[in-house]
C-alpha cells in the first residue's frame, strides 16, 4: 500500500461520519470479517534444511512438526493455546531474535468450506445403477462422451489422482482397488491413512468414487476407474490454517499428477479473505515444478454461493492462474440454481442440485461412507470438480508429457458450447480470437472424447511470458475509466489476465469492475455483490480468461464504476496493476495430423459393466483394454509370458497356488513397475512360491504385516529389498498383480 493510499485512508477516517452504522471503517479489518483467531503454530522459513530446522524448534521450545515446502516448516507450541483470539508475542518473538530464522508468522484460522455436503443417503449393497449413470457418462443429446473416451482404451490407467478433501473412506468395496497409500495423507492427525473421522464426513469419498470408482457390478463407475486415488484430508478437527493447506497442496507434487479440490472460501455473500502467501506459493509451485517440471494440475469447485448472491470472482483459489475453476451444468442444460459465476471460470461438468427435486434419472450414483455403502445425493459444484479432473486423468494417460498449461489449452479448445440455447442467462459471447466463452460455463461442458483425442495429437506449448503494469498512488476518481499502456507487449496470444485493485468506495459491494481489451472484448472481473457492506475499502486481485487466443499488444482499459448505476455512488481508485500471461507466439500449438492410438475401437463394450451378469456375482476376471505401447505404461514383468501378458491384458484378477488357503487377493500393475504384494505366513517355505511371479520392485506400500514376496524361487532372506514398507495405521483389502 502506498503513503498516499495510507494519507487518504486516515484522510477518509477522519471526516466519514459513523451515522450509516452499515460499514466497518477499520483499516486494520480492511476485509471486514472478523478475525478468526490464532493457533499454536507457526509457519517458519530456515535454510539449511530439515536437522536445522529439527534443532531450532528444540532450542526455542517448539515442537518440529513437518516441512511445508522449500525452506518452509510448521513449528507448534505446546504451551500455547491452539486456538486464541489474541496472537503469543512472547513465542513469535523467541523465534523472531533467532538470526538463522529467515521468516515467521503464527498461523490464523482460514475459512473454507466443503462445496456441497453430502447428507449421507445410501443404496443397497451391489445395486448396480451404471444405467442410471448414462445420463452423464454417455448422454447422446449433451453429453462429456465418457464412453467414447474409453473405446480409445483411456481409463485414467498410470495416473494419479489426489483427493484434498475431509477424507477417503477406503475400505469402501468400489474404492479398495484404486486407493493409493503413498500419495495420500492426513493433514488433521499426521498419519499416512486419510480415513474420515466420522461417518457423515463423506464429501471425499464421494467425490473419489466420481474419479475413480472402479468398473464393477457395485456402486457405479468412476470417469477414470484405472485411475490410482489418493486421498490427502485437511477437513476435520483440527483447523484449517495458510500452512497446513500450503502443505495439502504441495504433497508428493512429484508424483501426484491432479489435485482434485471440493471446496473454498466460506460462501456468504460478503466474506473476503486473500489466500495466504504459503498456499498461493504453494500453487504456482506445484503447476510449475510438480510431475518433474510438467506441473500438476489443481482442479477446483467454483462455489455453491449464486443463492447468496455470492461470486468466485472473491475466491481466491478460483482465481490463481495456476487453477482450473469448474462450474456444475444439471441434467437440462442449465446452470445450477447454486452456481456461481465469475471471469476466471474455465470449465462445466453435469452435477446435480439439492434445490431441485429428488429425482431418479438426474442423479449422481457414486461412493459413500462404509465399505458396503453407496451414495446417490452427492452434487453441486463438489460433484462437477472430480468430474473434470477425471477426465484430464484420461488426457494425461493419453499423453503422459502434458503440462499443466497444456491441460489448460485442452480444455479451451475441446469443450463444447452448443448447449447455450438451453441457458438463457448463460452470458455467452464470442472473444476476440474466436473462443466461446461465458461466466458462467467458462469454455463449456467438457468433451472427454475430444479432449483425449487431442491429447493425443498435442504439441507443448511454449514457455510462458509475463507482461505487467503497476500504477500506485493513482487517486482516480469513481467512477471512472483508467488506460493501462501495454503496446510494448509482446504476448502475442493471451493466456491468463490478472488485475489488482484497491479502491475506496460507496461500499465494497456495490464496486463492478470490467476489462477491456484492445480489440474491445470486455470481462466482468468484479461483478459486485449487494449483501457485502462490511466495508467501504476493497482489496482484491481477480483474473479472467475470457481474453484466451487475443493478443497482449495495446492499451487496455479498467472501468469500474457501480453495480448500481443510478445511485451516484463514488470513490477513489488508489492501486492498479494488470498482469498479462500468455506467449509470444501466435496460436502456440498445432495438433499433428496423424493419431498413434492403435487401441482397438469398442474394446470398452467387453468390459464396461453392462454386460456383468444378472446375477450380480463379482467377476472373476475384469478385462481391460489393451492401451498403445508406451514406455510410460508398459508394465515390467519378469516372465516366460511377458510379452502376451503387455499385448492383451494390463489388469486382471488372478490367483497363485499358494494363496488359496489365505482367501483371494487382486493383482495390479502400477505405472511400469510390477509388484506381487500378499500376507506372507512366516511358515510359508521357498519352494510355495515356485508358481508365483518374480516381483521387480515393491509398489506403493500397503497395509501391516503384508510384505511384497518374492515369488520365484529366490531366498527371501537375500531379497529383503522386495519387502514391503509397512504402516502401522492401514487396513485395507490387499492389491496385487502378476502377469497372465
Amino acid at each position: 500500500m502506498t503513503t498516499a493510499a495510507i494519507v487518504a485512508i486516515l484522510w477518509c477516517l477522519v471526516t466519514v461520519t459513523t451515522s450509516s452504522g452499515t460499514l466497518d471503517e477499520s483499516v486494520q479489518n480492511i476485509d471486514g470479517d472478523t478475525e478468526d483467531g490464532y493457533t499454536n503454530v507457526w509457519a517458519v522459513e530456515i535454510a539449511g534444511g530439515e536437522d536445522v530446522a529439527r534443532r531450532l524448534a528444540l532450542k526455542h521450545g517448539f515442537e518440529h512438526i513437518a516441512k511445508i515446502y522449500d525452506d518452509y516448516y510448521m513449528f507448534e507450541h505446546k504451551d500455547v493455546p491452539d486456538f486464541d483470539r489474541y496472537s503469543s508475542e512472547e513465542k513469535h518473538g523467541t523465534l523472531s531474535s533467532d538470526p538463522e530464522v529467515k521468516w515467521l508468522k503464527q498461523q490464523k484460522v482460514v475459512k473454507r468450506s466443503l462445496f456441497g455436503q453430502t447428507p449421507g443417503g445410501t443404496l443397497g449393497v451391489h445395486d448396480d445403477r451404471w444405467r442410471d449413470q448414462e445420463w452423464y457418462l454417455n448422454n447422446t443429446v449433451l453429453g462429456m462422451n465418457i464412453v467414447e473416451a474409453w473405446e480409445r482404451c483411456r481409463t485414467g490407467q498410470g495416473v494419479n489422482v489426489a483427493v484434498v478433501d475431509d477424507g477417503i473412506d477406503y475400505t469402501n468395496y468400489d474404492l479398495a482397488r484404486n486407493f493409493d497409500l503413498f500419495n495420500s495423507y492426513d493433514m488433521q492427525v499426521d498419519r499416512k491413512t486419510p480415513m474420515p473421522g466420522i461417518a457423515s464426513d463423506s464429501h471425499g469419498t464421494s467425490a473419489a468414487g466420481i474419479i475413480g470408482a472402479e468398473a464393477n457390478d457395485f456402486c457405479g463407475v468412476g470417469i477414470a476407474f484405472d485411475a490410482n486415488i489418493a486421498g490427502i484430508r485437511i477437513f476435520g478437527n483440527k483447523r484449517i490454517t495458510d500452512a497446513l493447506e500450503a502443505r495439502a497442496l504441495t504433497y508428493n507434487m512429484e508424483t501426484v499428477d491432479v489435485y482434485s479440490c471440493s471446496w473454498g472460501m466460506a460462501r456468504t455473500g460478503f466474506d473476503l479473505k486473500a489466500i495466504g502467501e504459503l498456499s498461493k506459493g504453494a500453487m504456482k509451485k506445484g503447476a510449475t515444478e510438480g510431475r518433474g517440471g510438467k506441473g500438476s494440475i489443481y482442479v477446483f469447485a467454483s462455489g455453491n454461493g449464486g443463492t447468496n448472491d455470492d461470486s468466485c470472482a472473491y475466491d481466491g483459489f478460483a482465481n490463481s492462474i495456476y487453477t482450473i475453476p469448474v462450474g456444475g451444468l444439471t441434467h437440462r442444460g442449465r446452470k445450477l440454481p447454486t452456481g456461481e459465476k465469475c471471469s476466471a471460470m474455465m470449465a462445466t461438468a453435469y452435477s446435480k442440485s439439492s434445490m431441485e427435486p429428488n429425482r431418479w434419472y438426474d442423479k449422481i450414483f457414486t461412493t459413500g461412507y462404509g465399505q458396503w455403502t453407496c451414495a446417490d445425493d452427492f452434487g453441486e459444484s463438489s460433484a462437477a470438480a472430480p468430474m473434470v479432473a477425471a477426465v484430464i486423468a484420461l488426457a494425461l494417460e493419453a499423453n503422459p508429457s502434458l503440462t499443466s498449461r497444456d491441460v489448460m489449452h485442452l480444455i479451451t479448445r475441446s469443450a463444447r458450447s452448443d448447449f447455450a440455447r438451453y441457458d438463457p442467462d448463460s452470458g455467452w459471447f464470442v472473444n476476440g480470437a474466436g473462443f466461446h466463452v461465458s461466466s458462467t460455463f467458462g469454455f463449456g461442458l467438457l468433451d472427454a472424447a475430444k479432449m483425449v483425442d487431442f491429447a493425443e495429437r498435442w504439441q507443448n506449448v511454449p514457455e510462458q511470458t509475463k507482461c505487467s503494469k503497476q500504477m500506485t498512488g493513482i487517486n482516480g476518481k469513481l467512477p471512472g475509466t483508467t488506460t493501462v499502456d501495454f503496446r510494448s507487449c509482446d504476448i502475442k496470444f493471451v493466456e491468463h489476465v490478472e488485475v489488482f485493485v484497491f479502491v475506496y468506495f460507496a461500499g465494497r459491494g456495490y464496486v463492478k469492475m470490467e476489462l477491456e481489451s484492445p480489440v474491445g472484448t470486455r470481462s466482468l472481473m468484479i461483478p459486485g455483490r449487494k449483501n457485502d457492506l462490511w466495508s467501504r475499502y476493497l482489496e482484491l486481485n481477480v483474473s479472467s480468461v475470457q481474453f484466451w487466443g487475443e493478443q497482449g499488444t495495446g492499451d487496455w482499459k479498467v472501468h469500474i464504476g457501480s453495480i448500481y448505476p443510478d445511485q451516484n455512488h463514488t470513490g477513489t481508485l488508489f492501486d492498479l496493476t494488470v498482469n498479462i500471461y500468455g506467449t509470444k507466439d501466435g496460436f502456440p500449438v498445432k495438433l499433428s495430423t496423424t493419431n498413434n492410438n492403435t487401441c482397438n475401437q469398442g474394446v470398452v463394450s467387453g468390459f464396461v459393466p453392462t454386460p456383468y451378469p444378472p446375477s450380480r456375482a463379482r467377476p472373476t476376471d475384469v478385462h481391460r483394454p489393451t492401451p498403445a505401447p508406451s514406455t510410460t505404461m508398459a508394465p515390467t514383468v519378469t516372465s516366460t509370458r511377458q510379452a502376451e501378458s503387455t499385448t492383451k491384458k494390463t489388469l486382471f484378477s488372478c490367483r497363485c497356488s499358494f494363496l488359496d488357503t489365505i482367501q483371494s487377493y487382486k493383482f495390479r500393475f502400477v505405472s511400469g513397475s510390477v509388484g506381487l504384494e500378499v500376507s506372507c505366513p512366516t511358515d510359508l517355505t521357498t519352494t510355495q512360491y515356485s508358481t508365483c511371479t518374480f516381483i521387480s520392485s515393491p509398489l506403493k506400500g500397503w497395509p501391516p504385516g503384508n510384505q511384497a514376496c518374492n515369488c520365484s524361487s529366490v531366498d527371501l532372506n537375500k531379497d529383503t529389498g522386495t519387502w514391503l514398507v509397512t504402516y502401522p495405521d492401514v487396513e485395507f483389502r490387499l492389491q496385487v498383480l502378476c502377469p497372465v
